[in-house]
Protein backbone atom coordinates (compact mmCIF):
# COMPACT_ATOMS: atom_id res chain seq x y z
CA UNK A 1 0.00 0.00 0.00
CA UNK A 2 1.75 3.71 -0.90
CA UNK A 3 2.17 5.73 1.99
CA UNK A 4 -0.29 8.73 2.82
CA UNK A 5 -0.59 11.46 4.81
CA UNK A 6 -3.96 13.26 5.36
CA UNK A 7 -4.38 16.86 4.54
CA UNK A 8 -7.32 19.08 5.40
CA UNK A 9 -9.03 21.02 2.47
CA UNK A 10 -7.81 24.66 2.22
CA UNK A 11 -9.81 27.48 1.34
CA UNK A 12 -9.79 28.85 -2.25
CA UNK A 13 -8.45 31.38 -4.49
CA UNK A 14 -5.35 33.76 -4.13
CA UNK A 15 -5.41 33.83 -0.35
CA UNK A 16 -2.26 34.53 1.17
CA UNK A 17 -0.78 36.56 -1.72
CA UNK A 18 -1.38 40.10 -1.02
CA UNK A 19 1.75 41.28 -2.04
CA UNK A 20 3.43 44.68 -1.90
CA UNK A 21 3.89 46.23 -5.40
CA UNK A 22 1.32 45.40 -8.45
CA UNK A 23 3.85 46.33 -11.60
CA UNK A 24 0.72 46.36 -14.16
CA UNK A 25 -0.43 49.55 -13.42
CA UNK A 26 -2.37 51.49 -16.34
CA UNK A 27 -0.17 53.25 -18.76
CA UNK A 28 1.95 49.98 -18.78
CA UNK A 29 -1.31 47.77 -19.14
CA UNK A 30 -1.63 50.63 -22.16
CA UNK A 31 2.07 50.51 -23.61
CA UNK A 32 0.83 46.83 -24.08
CA UNK A 33 -1.68 46.85 -25.57
CA UNK A 34 -0.45 49.62 -28.20
CA UNK A 35 2.68 46.77 -28.71
CA UNK A 36 -0.26 44.09 -29.10
CA UNK A 37 -1.95 45.26 -31.59
CA UNK A 38 0.88 46.30 -33.19
CA UNK A 39 2.60 43.16 -33.39
CA UNK A 40 -0.84 41.68 -34.67
CA UNK A 41 -0.69 44.41 -37.79
CA UNK A 42 2.69 43.34 -38.38
CA UNK A 43 2.06 39.68 -38.79
CA UNK A 44 -1.04 40.02 -40.97
CA UNK A 45 0.39 42.58 -43.37
CA UNK A 46 3.66 40.76 -43.66
CA UNK A 47 2.03 37.48 -44.18
CA UNK A 48 0.05 38.53 -47.09
CA UNK A 49 3.53 40.80 -48.76
CA UNK A 50 5.28 37.45 -48.49
CA UNK A 51 2.78 35.12 -49.54
CA UNK A 52 2.50 37.47 -52.95
CA UNK A 53 5.85 37.81 -52.77
CA UNK A 54 6.34 33.63 -52.82
CA UNK A 55 3.68 33.14 -55.91
CA UNK A 56 5.74 35.78 -57.66
CA UNK A 57 9.12 33.94 -56.93
CA UNK A 58 7.21 30.76 -58.59
CA UNK A 59 5.19 32.46 -61.51
CA UNK A 60 8.16 34.89 -62.32
CA UNK A 61 9.76 30.83 -64.37
CA UNK A 62 6.72 30.61 -65.70
CA UNK A 63 6.42 31.81 -69.22
CA UNK A 64 3.84 31.85 -70.42
CA UNK A 65 1.66 31.11 -67.89
CA UNK A 66 -0.82 28.47 -67.86
CA UNK A 67 -3.65 28.25 -65.39
CA UNK A 68 -2.50 25.78 -64.05
CA UNK A 69 0.59 27.48 -63.26
CA UNK A 70 -1.89 29.67 -60.58
CA UNK A 71 -4.02 26.92 -59.19
CA UNK A 72 -0.17 25.28 -57.93
CA UNK A 73 1.53 28.63 -57.23
CA UNK A 74 -1.28 29.96 -55.03
CA UNK A 75 -1.21 27.56 -52.29
CA UNK A 76 2.75 26.77 -52.86
CA UNK A 77 2.90 30.14 -52.13
CA UNK A 78 0.98 30.52 -48.96
CA UNK A 79 2.96 27.82 -47.46
CA UNK A 80 6.21 29.25 -48.49
CA UNK A 81 4.61 32.88 -47.34
CA UNK A 82 3.89 30.83 -44.18
CA UNK A 83 7.18 29.29 -43.41
CA UNK A 84 9.18 33.07 -44.23
CA UNK A 85 6.86 34.90 -41.87
CA UNK A 86 7.34 32.51 -38.85
CA UNK A 87 11.32 32.79 -39.63
CA UNK A 88 11.15 36.52 -40.02
CA UNK A 89 9.27 36.05 -36.64
CA UNK A 90 11.92 34.16 -34.99
CA UNK A 91 14.51 36.57 -36.19
CA UNK A 92 12.76 39.55 -34.56
CA UNK A 93 12.55 37.58 -31.59
CA UNK A 94 15.86 37.33 -31.19
CA UNK A 95 16.65 41.02 -31.77
CA UNK A 96 14.12 41.90 -29.06
CA UNK A 97 15.70 39.40 -26.74
CA UNK A 98 17.85 42.39 -24.85
CA UNK A 99 15.29 45.21 -24.51
CA UNK A 100 12.95 42.45 -23.19
CA UNK A 101 15.71 41.01 -20.42
CA UNK A 102 16.19 44.74 -19.56
CA UNK A 103 12.26 45.44 -19.07
CA UNK A 104 11.65 42.38 -17.33
CA UNK A 105 14.58 43.08 -14.79
CA UNK A 106 13.47 46.30 -13.60
CA UNK A 107 9.57 44.39 -12.85
CA UNK A 108 11.04 41.03 -10.68
CA UNK A 109 8.20 41.54 -8.04
CA UNK A 110 9.28 42.12 -4.24
CA UNK A 111 8.72 39.39 -1.42
CA UNK A 112 5.49 38.70 -0.52
CA UNK A 113 6.09 36.62 2.46
CA UNK A 114 3.05 34.58 1.12
CA UNK A 115 1.77 31.93 3.69
CA UNK A 116 -0.03 29.41 0.91
CA UNK A 117 -0.09 26.25 1.26
CA UNK A 118 1.49 24.94 -1.75
CA UNK A 119 1.11 21.19 -3.40
CA UNK A 120 4.19 19.78 -5.69
CA UNK A 121 2.84 17.59 -7.90
CA UNK A 122 5.40 15.06 -9.09
CA UNK A 123 4.23 13.30 -12.22
CA UNK A 124 5.45 9.71 -12.94
CA UNK A 125 5.00 6.86 -14.56
CA UNK A 126 7.73 4.10 -14.35
CA UNK A 127 10.20 6.75 -14.52
CA UNK A 128 10.96 7.95 -11.48
CA UNK A 129 13.82 10.03 -10.22
CA UNK A 130 14.58 10.28 -6.82
CA UNK A 131 17.08 12.93 -6.81
CA UNK A 132 15.41 14.59 -8.70
CA UNK A 133 12.67 14.87 -6.24
CA UNK A 134 14.63 15.19 -3.43
CA UNK A 135 16.48 18.19 -5.11
CA UNK A 136 12.96 19.71 -5.95
CA UNK A 137 11.67 19.29 -2.49
CA UNK A 138 13.91 21.36 -1.03
CA UNK A 139 11.88 24.80 -0.92
CA UNK A 140 12.38 27.44 1.32
CA UNK A 141 8.63 28.46 1.47
CA UNK A 142 7.48 27.00 4.94
CA UNK A 143 4.37 25.19 3.85
CA UNK A 144 5.20 22.80 0.88
CA UNK A 145 3.47 19.43 0.01
CA UNK A 146 5.10 17.21 -1.79
CA UNK A 147 2.32 14.60 -4.07
CA UNK A 148 3.20 11.88 -5.88
CA UNK A 149 0.99 11.25 -8.86
CA UNK A 150 2.43 7.83 -9.45
CA UNK A 151 1.18 6.18 -12.96
CA UNK A 152 3.58 3.71 -12.45
CA UNK A 153 3.05 0.12 -13.77
CA UNK A 154 6.04 -1.71 -12.53
CA UNK A 155 6.96 -3.22 -8.87
CA UNK A 156 10.39 -2.00 -9.18
CA UNK A 157 8.84 1.47 -9.73
CA UNK A 158 5.90 1.34 -7.43
CA UNK A 159 8.59 0.65 -4.57
CA UNK A 160 10.70 3.16 -5.26
CA UNK A 161 8.07 5.65 -5.24
CA UNK A 162 6.86 4.28 -2.00
CA UNK A 163 10.05 3.86 -0.17
CA UNK A 164 10.67 7.97 -1.16
CA UNK A 165 7.39 8.94 -0.35
CA UNK A 166 8.15 7.99 3.00
CA UNK A 167 11.96 9.65 3.52
CA UNK A 168 9.91 12.93 2.08
CA UNK A 169 7.20 12.29 4.03
CA UNK A 170 4.85 12.93 0.68
CA UNK A 171 1.54 11.76 -0.49
CA UNK A 172 1.17 8.97 -3.05
CA UNK A 173 -1.61 8.91 -5.27
CA UNK A 174 -2.75 6.16 -7.58
CA UNK A 175 -5.68 4.83 -9.80
CA UNK A 176 -6.54 2.20 -11.24
CA UNK A 177 -7.91 3.20 -15.03
CA UNK A 178 -5.09 5.01 -16.35
CA UNK A 179 -6.71 7.24 -19.30
CA UNK A 180 -6.44 11.22 -19.98
CA UNK A 181 -2.43 10.71 -19.92
CA UNK A 182 -0.55 13.38 -17.89
CA UNK A 183 -3.49 15.71 -18.20
CA UNK A 184 -5.30 12.68 -16.66
CA UNK A 185 -3.20 11.53 -13.72
CA UNK A 186 -3.81 15.39 -12.83
CA UNK A 187 -7.43 15.53 -13.11
CA UNK A 188 -7.77 12.60 -11.06
CA UNK A 189 -5.82 14.43 -8.42
CA UNK A 190 -8.07 17.09 -8.09
CA UNK A 191 -11.11 14.98 -8.32
CA UNK A 192 -10.19 13.39 -5.29
CA UNK A 193 -7.53 14.82 -3.50
CA UNK A 194 -6.57 17.53 -0.58
CA UNK A 195 -7.00 21.14 -1.85
CA UNK A 196 -4.34 23.58 -1.50
CA UNK A 197 -3.54 27.52 -2.51
CA UNK A 198 -1.37 26.74 -5.55
CA UNK A 199 -0.11 23.74 -7.15
CA UNK A 200 3.52 23.60 -8.57
CA UNK A 201 3.68 21.17 -11.78
CA UNK A 202 6.61 19.32 -12.41
CA UNK A 203 7.82 16.44 -14.32
CA UNK A 204 9.95 13.21 -13.36
CA UNK A 205 12.88 14.45 -14.52
CA UNK A 206 12.60 18.22 -13.25
CA UNK A 207 14.42 20.03 -10.70
CA UNK A 208 12.95 23.25 -9.23
CA UNK A 209 15.64 25.78 -8.00
CA UNK A 210 15.02 25.85 -4.39
CA UNK A 211 13.38 29.38 -4.27
CA UNK A 212 10.76 28.44 -6.70
CA UNK A 213 8.06 28.14 -4.73
CA UNK A 214 8.82 31.69 -2.97
CA UNK A 215 10.02 33.52 -6.08
CA UNK A 216 6.02 32.27 -7.91
CA UNK A 217 4.50 33.10 -5.37
CA UNK A 218 5.96 36.59 -5.33
CA UNK A 219 4.50 36.89 -9.12
CA UNK A 220 1.56 36.13 -7.82
CA UNK A 221 1.16 38.59 -5.45
CA UNK A 222 2.13 41.64 -7.92
CA UNK A 223 -0.19 40.58 -10.30
CA UNK A 224 -3.29 42.74 -8.55
CA UNK A 225 -6.98 42.03 -8.30
CA UNK A 226 -8.00 43.40 -12.13
CA UNK A 227 -4.75 41.60 -13.97
CA UNK A 228 -5.75 38.28 -12.16
CA UNK A 229 -2.42 35.70 -12.72
CA UNK A 230 -3.68 31.96 -12.79
CA UNK A 231 -0.62 30.14 -13.71
CA UNK A 232 3.40 31.59 -13.57
CA UNK A 233 5.56 29.72 -15.77
CA UNK A 234 9.35 29.73 -14.98
CA UNK A 235 11.92 29.37 -17.06
CA UNK A 236 13.13 25.75 -18.45
CA UNK A 237 17.08 24.80 -18.98
CA UNK A 238 18.43 21.16 -19.99
CA UNK A 239 21.17 19.55 -18.22
CA UNK A 240 23.69 18.27 -20.30
CA UNK A 241 23.60 14.25 -19.67
CA UNK A 242 26.40 11.39 -20.69
CA UNK A 243 26.02 10.93 -24.62
CA UNK A 244 27.13 13.55 -26.83
CA UNK A 245 23.89 14.00 -28.33
CA UNK A 246 22.81 15.93 -24.88
CA UNK A 247 26.05 17.85 -24.38
CA UNK A 248 25.83 19.20 -28.67
CA UNK A 249 22.06 19.78 -28.58
CA UNK A 250 20.51 20.47 -24.65
CA UNK A 251 22.05 23.84 -24.08
CA UNK A 252 19.24 24.83 -26.87
CA UNK A 253 16.53 24.08 -25.35
CA UNK A 254 17.24 26.96 -22.77
CA UNK A 255 18.48 29.24 -25.26
CA UNK A 256 15.35 28.86 -26.89
CA UNK A 257 13.28 29.14 -24.13
CA UNK A 258 14.62 32.31 -23.10
CA UNK A 259 14.37 33.87 -26.57
CA UNK A 260 11.32 32.43 -27.96
CA UNK A 261 9.23 32.94 -24.59
CA UNK A 262 10.25 35.80 -23.00
CA UNK A 263 8.78 37.84 -26.73
CA UNK A 264 5.81 35.66 -26.83
CA UNK A 265 4.54 36.64 -22.79
CA UNK A 266 5.17 40.26 -23.95
CA UNK A 267 3.59 40.41 -27.49
CA UNK A 268 1.60 36.93 -27.86
CA UNK A 269 0.33 34.34 -26.39
CA UNK A 270 2.39 33.37 -23.12
CA UNK A 271 1.63 29.56 -22.17
CA UNK A 272 1.97 27.12 -19.24
CA UNK A 273 4.74 24.75 -20.76
CA UNK A 274 3.15 21.91 -19.16
CA UNK A 275 5.65 21.76 -16.12
CA UNK A 276 7.95 24.44 -13.90
CA UNK A 277 5.02 26.56 -13.50
CA UNK A 278 2.78 27.51 -10.12
CA UNK A 279 -0.81 27.40 -10.84
CA UNK A 280 -3.63 28.65 -8.26
CA UNK A 281 -6.68 27.04 -7.30
CA UNK A 282 -8.43 29.57 -8.79
CA UNK A 283 -7.78 28.98 -12.20
CA UNK A 284 -7.96 24.99 -11.72
CA UNK A 285 -11.44 25.33 -10.30
CA UNK A 286 -12.37 27.74 -13.27
CA UNK A 287 -11.24 25.71 -15.72
CA UNK A 288 -12.72 22.59 -14.86
CA UNK A 289 -9.09 21.08 -14.91
CA UNK A 290 -6.80 20.07 -18.10
CA UNK A 291 -8.15 18.85 -20.86
CA UNK A 292 -6.99 15.30 -21.40
CA UNK A 293 -5.02 15.31 -24.48
CA UNK A 294 -1.63 15.13 -25.49
CA UNK A 295 -0.67 18.62 -25.59
CA UNK A 296 -2.48 19.26 -22.45
CA UNK A 297 -0.30 22.64 -21.65
CA UNK A 298 -1.70 24.66 -24.68
CA UNK A 299 -4.98 23.18 -24.70
CA UNK A 300 -4.90 24.24 -20.99
CA UNK A 301 -3.37 27.83 -21.35
CA UNK A 302 -6.36 28.62 -23.88
CA UNK A 303 -9.38 27.38 -21.19
CA UNK A 304 -7.07 29.65 -18.60
CA UNK A 305 -7.19 32.32 -20.85
CA UNK A 306 -11.28 31.80 -21.79
CA UNK A 307 -11.62 31.42 -18.03
CA UNK A 308 -10.09 35.60 -17.62
CA UNK A 309 -6.33 34.42 -16.35
CA UNK A 310 -3.38 35.14 -18.20
CA UNK A 311 0.30 32.98 -17.76
CA UNK A 312 3.05 35.18 -15.99
CA UNK A 313 6.03 34.38 -17.72
CA UNK A 314 8.42 34.44 -15.22
CA UNK A 315 12.42 33.97 -16.31
CA UNK A 316 13.82 34.99 -13.34
CA UNK A 317 12.23 31.45 -11.29
CA UNK A 318 14.50 28.44 -13.55
CA UNK A 319 14.29 24.52 -13.63
CA UNK A 320 16.36 22.31 -14.85
CA UNK A 321 15.25 18.89 -17.11
CA UNK A 322 16.40 16.18 -18.87
CA UNK A 323 17.17 16.06 -22.93
CA UNK A 324 16.29 13.49 -24.37
CA UNK A 325 19.63 11.47 -24.20
CA UNK A 326 19.55 9.92 -28.01
CA UNK A 327 18.87 10.58 -31.20
CA UNK A 328 16.05 7.95 -31.00
CA UNK A 329 14.96 9.32 -27.85
CA UNK A 330 14.91 13.01 -29.20
CA UNK A 331 12.67 10.75 -32.76
CA UNK A 332 10.00 9.42 -29.84
CA UNK A 333 9.48 13.14 -28.32
CA UNK A 334 9.30 15.24 -31.58
CA UNK A 335 6.60 12.55 -32.71
CA UNK A 336 4.71 13.32 -29.64
CA UNK A 337 5.40 16.85 -30.27
CA UNK A 338 4.08 16.75 -33.46
CA UNK A 339 1.06 14.73 -32.79
CA UNK A 340 0.12 16.74 -29.99
CA UNK A 341 -0.05 20.17 -31.96
CA UNK A 342 -1.46 18.69 -34.96
CA UNK A 343 -4.57 17.52 -32.34
CA UNK A 344 -4.83 21.10 -30.95
CA UNK A 345 -5.37 22.80 -34.51
CA UNK A 346 -8.09 19.90 -35.04
CA UNK A 347 -9.64 20.28 -31.73
CA UNK A 348 -8.95 23.47 -30.01
CA UNK A 349 -8.33 26.38 -33.15
CA UNK A 350 -11.28 27.27 -33.56
CA UNK A 351 -12.63 27.06 -29.58
CA UNK A 352 -9.36 29.36 -29.81
CA UNK A 353 -10.56 31.98 -32.63
CA UNK A 354 -13.58 32.22 -30.96
CA UNK A 355 -12.52 33.04 -27.08
CA UNK A 356 -11.94 36.44 -25.30
CA UNK A 357 -7.86 35.89 -26.05
CA UNK A 358 -6.74 39.29 -27.90
CA UNK A 359 -6.29 39.16 -31.99
CA UNK A 360 -2.47 39.48 -31.66
CA UNK A 361 -2.85 36.19 -29.01
CA UNK A 362 -4.81 33.88 -31.23
CA UNK A 363 -2.58 35.29 -33.91
CA UNK A 364 0.65 33.81 -31.90
CA UNK A 365 -0.69 30.50 -31.17
CA UNK A 366 -2.00 30.05 -34.52
CA UNK A 367 1.55 30.55 -36.28
CA UNK A 368 3.28 28.74 -33.23
CA UNK A 369 0.96 25.65 -33.71
CA UNK A 370 1.10 25.53 -37.58
CA UNK A 371 4.71 26.07 -38.10
CA UNK A 372 5.08 22.49 -36.52
CA UNK A 373 3.31 20.44 -39.40
CA UNK A 374 3.80 23.18 -42.33
CA UNK A 375 7.51 21.55 -42.67
CA UNK A 376 6.75 18.64 -44.00
CA UNK A 377 3.33 19.24 -45.63
CA UNK A 378 5.28 21.84 -47.78
CA UNK A 379 8.08 19.61 -47.77
CA UNK A 380 5.55 16.81 -49.75
CA UNK A 381 4.02 19.08 -51.95
CA UNK A 382 7.67 21.13 -53.17
CA UNK A 383 8.25 16.91 -54.07
CA UNK A 384 4.97 16.57 -55.66
CA UNK A 385 5.40 19.50 -57.38
CA UNK A 386 9.19 19.10 -58.51
CA UNK A 387 8.31 15.53 -60.13
CA UNK A 388 6.45 17.83 -62.94
CA UNK A 389 8.83 20.51 -63.54
CA UNK A 390 11.75 18.37 -63.45
CA UNK A 391 10.38 16.78 -66.36
CA UNK A 392 9.33 19.55 -68.11
CA UNK A 393 12.83 20.81 -67.42
CA UNK A 394 11.98 24.21 -65.58
CA UNK A 395 12.76 25.73 -62.09
CA UNK A 396 10.72 24.81 -59.25
CA UNK A 397 10.81 28.81 -58.29
CA UNK A 398 13.27 31.77 -58.33
CA UNK A 399 17.04 30.95 -56.48
CA UNK A 400 15.87 33.40 -54.25
CA UNK A 401 12.68 31.45 -52.88
CA UNK A 402 14.91 28.52 -52.17
CA UNK A 403 17.04 30.92 -49.87
CA UNK A 404 14.25 33.17 -48.17
CA UNK A 405 13.48 29.14 -47.23
CA UNK A 406 16.88 28.36 -46.40
CA UNK A 407 16.92 31.49 -43.72
CA UNK A 408 13.60 30.38 -42.26
CA UNK A 409 14.76 27.12 -41.78
CA UNK A 410 17.76 28.17 -39.91
CA UNK A 411 16.27 31.23 -38.22
CA UNK A 412 15.68 29.41 -34.48
CA UNK A 413 18.57 28.01 -34.39
CA UNK A 414 20.82 31.62 -34.92
CA UNK A 415 20.05 32.39 -30.88
CA UNK A 416 22.20 29.55 -29.84
CA UNK A 417 24.82 29.27 -32.64
CA UNK A 418 25.52 32.76 -31.74
CA UNK A 419 26.18 32.48 -28.39
CA UNK A 420 28.24 29.64 -29.42
CA UNK A 421 30.51 32.05 -31.54
CA UNK A 422 30.63 34.53 -28.34
CA UNK A 423 31.69 32.10 -25.79
CA UNK A 424 33.83 29.71 -27.97
CA UNK A 425 34.75 30.78 -31.49
CA UNK A 426 33.08 30.75 -34.64
CA UNK A 427 33.77 27.64 -35.79
CA UNK A 428 31.80 26.04 -32.55
CA UNK A 429 28.74 27.88 -34.01
CA UNK A 430 28.92 26.62 -37.32
CA UNK A 431 28.92 23.27 -36.55
CA UNK A 432 26.61 23.56 -33.96
CA UNK A 433 24.10 25.35 -36.68
CA UNK A 434 24.89 22.70 -39.21
CA UNK A 435 24.17 19.76 -36.77
CA UNK A 436 20.62 21.32 -35.60
CA UNK A 437 20.04 22.17 -38.93
CA UNK A 438 20.52 18.13 -39.64
CA UNK A 439 18.43 17.40 -36.90
CA UNK A 440 15.69 18.84 -37.62
CA UNK A 441 15.72 18.28 -41.45
CA UNK A 442 15.72 14.37 -40.40
CA UNK A 443 12.50 14.49 -38.54
CA UNK A 444 10.96 15.46 -42.10
CA UNK A 445 9.24 11.29 -42.30
CA UNK A 446 8.61 11.74 -38.15
CA UNK A 447 6.90 14.60 -38.67
CA UNK A 448 4.65 13.74 -41.61
CA UNK A 449 3.84 10.19 -40.32
CA UNK A 450 2.88 11.88 -36.71
CA UNK A 451 0.63 14.57 -38.64
CA UNK A 452 -1.12 11.93 -41.08
CA UNK A 453 -1.51 9.67 -38.42
CA UNK A 454 -3.77 12.94 -36.17
CA UNK A 455 -5.70 14.04 -39.67
CA UNK A 456 -6.90 10.88 -40.59
CA UNK A 457 -8.73 10.57 -36.86
CA UNK A 458 -6.91 8.72 -34.97
CA UNK A 459 -6.10 10.19 -31.44
CA UNK A 460 -2.38 11.07 -30.65
CA UNK A 461 -0.48 9.52 -28.32
CA UNK A 462 1.30 10.32 -25.39
CA UNK A 463 4.50 8.50 -25.57
CA UNK A 464 7.29 8.75 -22.57
CA UNK A 465 10.77 10.01 -23.67
CA UNK A 466 12.93 6.84 -23.17
CA UNK A 467 15.58 7.86 -20.45
CA UNK A 468 17.75 4.93 -21.29
CA UNK A 469 20.11 5.29 -24.29
CA UNK A 470 18.47 2.53 -27.15
CA UNK A 471 19.61 -1.00 -27.26
CA UNK A 472 17.89 -1.64 -30.96
CA UNK A 473 20.83 -0.60 -33.54
CA UNK A 474 21.67 2.39 -35.84
CA UNK A 475 19.45 0.79 -38.81
CA UNK A 476 16.41 -0.16 -36.79
CA UNK A 477 16.01 3.66 -35.48
CA UNK A 478 16.67 5.21 -39.63
CA UNK A 479 14.92 2.24 -41.48
CA UNK A 480 11.80 4.30 -42.17
CA UNK A 481 13.49 7.02 -43.39
CA UNK A 482 15.77 4.38 -45.63
CA UNK A 483 12.67 3.61 -47.34
CA UNK A 484 11.07 6.53 -47.67
CA UNK A 485 14.61 7.74 -49.30
CA UNK A 486 14.61 4.59 -51.47
CA UNK A 487 10.90 4.97 -52.52
CA UNK A 488 11.37 9.30 -53.38
CA UNK A 489 14.47 8.00 -55.52
CA UNK A 490 12.15 5.24 -57.02
CA UNK A 491 9.27 7.73 -57.62
CA UNK A 492 11.13 10.43 -58.97
CA UNK A 493 13.10 8.88 -61.50
CA UNK A 494 9.96 6.84 -62.72
CA UNK A 495 8.28 9.99 -63.17
CA UNK A 496 10.39 13.02 -63.77
CA UNK A 497 13.31 10.78 -65.39
CA UNK A 498 16.05 12.19 -62.49
CA UNK A 499 16.74 11.85 -59.06
CA UNK A 500 16.96 15.56 -58.19
CA UNK A 501 13.37 15.61 -56.90
CA UNK A 502 14.06 13.14 -54.16
CA UNK A 503 17.53 15.10 -52.84
CA UNK A 504 15.58 16.04 -49.78
CA UNK A 505 14.25 12.58 -48.42
CA UNK A 506 18.09 11.63 -49.47
CA UNK A 507 19.64 14.05 -47.34
CA UNK A 508 17.26 13.75 -44.63
CA UNK A 509 17.91 10.09 -43.99
CA UNK A 510 21.64 10.53 -44.39
CA UNK A 511 21.66 13.33 -41.56
CA UNK A 512 19.01 10.79 -39.51
CA UNK A 513 22.59 8.06 -40.28
CA UNK A 514 24.66 10.22 -39.24
CA UNK A 515 22.69 11.73 -35.76
CA UNK A 516 22.22 7.71 -34.57
CA UNK A 517 25.98 7.22 -34.51
CA UNK A 518 27.09 10.37 -33.48
CA UNK A 519 24.44 11.00 -30.62
CA UNK A 520 24.64 7.58 -28.83
CA UNK A 521 28.25 7.92 -28.29
CA UNK A 522 29.17 8.21 -24.90
CA UNK A 523 30.83 11.49 -23.63
CA UNK A 524 34.45 10.75 -22.18
CA UNK A 525 35.48 12.77 -19.30
CA UNK A 526 38.04 15.44 -19.81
Amino acid sequence: MPFTQSQPVVHDGLAGHQGTTTRQNGPTRRLAKVVSHVYFAANVIGWVALCVLAITGILVVRQPLDPIDVVVAVPLGLGIGTVWLGGLRAYAFFLARRPLRRARAASVPESSASSSRVALLYCTADDVNPEALRQSARQTHADVTVVILDDSSSVEARATVDLLAVELDALVVRREAKRGFKAGNLNNFFRSGPRFDHYAILDSDEILQPTFVERALDHFAAGGPGDPIGVVQGRHEAKSGETQFTSEFAPMLGTHVATNQLSRSAVGFSMFMGRGALLNDAVIRATGGFPEVVAEDVAFTIRAREAGFRVQYAPDIVSVEDFPIDYHAFKKQHGKMVQGATELIRLFALPALRSRMTPAEKLDLLVELVMIPLGSLLGLFLFATSLVTSSLGVPLFSMWVGFGLAASGLAPLIPEALRRTSRATPWAGAIFLGRAFALYSSMFWTTLRSVVRVVIGRRALFVITPKHRSKAGWRATVLADLIVAVVALAVSFALSGSFAPAMTAVAAAAAAIYLTRFGGRAVVPS
